[in-house]
């Protein structure tokens, strides 16, 4: 299905006329800091309804985050519930797996290590850190601050319900932010710049270069709620554009060069050709929302089921060996501070002795 551009964005961006005073791109900017970290602990439950062409996926996200201390629980319905949990608390990482299969037996993993080895399962990477635009707790994307400082140009666009923030810089890209009358960020757009192109696009293209558009993908905030003070989204979709057929023959003519750059360019977005490739809808369990409060341990702890099989060291240990081992090591120590503090009083005893002699 060919992605039409939304009425809103149409209005927008060749109906509106661009605000030129300075002012009101530093407000806009600052709205959007302030909104992108606004979040700053998170506890709670959310769903993530997913669908790329003809598949469809649900996953359960159970995320605690405060500081360098993390847990994510990830449920995957089409995998036969394959459950992974993951934590990492006062830099002591757990890690667990259970299938509900009785064929499949169930792991854990528990030993130290850095927060850089902390691993993402497979589409957690849907993290409230990410729809914030704040600099991602498990990866190290730039934040959406770092990236409103690039130089670049900047202008805001007034629209009747929203306004839009324009950033474009070479080689970062563009990037369009909505907001609400309340200063809410409603949507961001990120689509291709233009490069070092910029130029002879405007000598090309008699119109507003800016009305070209060539999106990759947009995050869209929905059925805002106030908890704590922090205006939350409920509702979150993520839509990642691909070129249609159209789009992909010029790509493709030029890549023969049959066709110049910049003329490719400007027909690309001009064919206004592109698909939705992923839509991904992440909806969160209002009740179970904790905001920007100190989460102590037990937001962080691991269930360990009575059946699980540790390893440790890459080796596996049921726990019925592991509590025998920790039996026959206290065995051991015990038997060894009996035997130096025998053998210590053995030598004293025979000092003592020949003193005597």
């Amino acid at each position: 299905m060919i992605c039409i551009i939304s009425s809103l964005l149409i209005s927008t961006f060749l109906a509106s006329i661009a605000d030129p005073n300075t002012s009101a791109v530093i407000k806009r900017k600052a709205d959007a800091i302030v909104w992108s970290n606004a979040l700053r602990s998170f506890s709670g439950e959310y769903t993530v309804y997913e669908r790329k062409a003809d598949k469809f996926f649900i996953t359960h996200v159970l995320l605690s985050h405060d500081g360098d201390n993390k847990k994510i629980k990830v449920t995957f319905e089409d995998r036969g519930n394959f459950t992974t949990e993951e934590s990492l608390f006062s830099g002591a990482f757990r890690y667990l797996r259970t299938k509900y299969s009785e064929e499949v037996p169930e792991y854990i993993t528990d030993f130290p290590t850095d927060k850089a080895s902390f691993s993402v399962p497979e589409s957690s990477i849907y993290t409230p850190q990410l729809f914030f635009q704040q600099k991602a707790v498990w990866d190290h994307n730039d934040s959406l601050e770092d990236l409103l400082s690039w130089s670049g140009e900047q202008f805001v666009i007034k629209g009747e319900e929203h306004d839009v923030l324009v950033h474009e810089s070479n080689p970062g890209g563009r990037m369009d932010i909505h907001f609400d009358p309340l200063g809410r960020v409603v949507q961001i757009d990120v689509l291709a710049g233009f490069g070092n192109n910029k130029e002879a696009l405007k000598q090309q293209y008699a119109g507003n270069i800016y009305d070209l558009r060539w999106p990759y993908w947009s995050y869209i905030y929905e059925d805002y709620k106030l908890i704590n003070g922090v205006w939350f989204p409920l509702m979150v979709r993520n839509i990642i554009y691909e070129p249609g057929s159209l789009a992909n023959s010029i790509i493709e003519a030029q890549n023969r060069d049959e066709i110049d750059p910049v003329a490719a360019s400007i027909a690309v977005r001009l064919s206004n050709d592109f698909v939705e490739g992923r839509i991904s809808e992440i909806v969160f369990k209002e009740d179970s929302l904790i905001l920007n409060e100190i989460l102590d341990e037990r937001y962080f702890k691991i269930d360990i089921p009575p059946n699980a099989t540790f390893i440790i060291h890459n080796r596996l240990v049921d726990q019925e060996t592991l509590q025998r081992n920790r039996v026959y090591r206290r065995i051991i120590v015990g038997a060894l501070i009996t035997g130096l503090v025998s053998g210590m009083l053995f030598c004293i005893y025979c000092i003592r002795r020949r003193r005597m002699l």
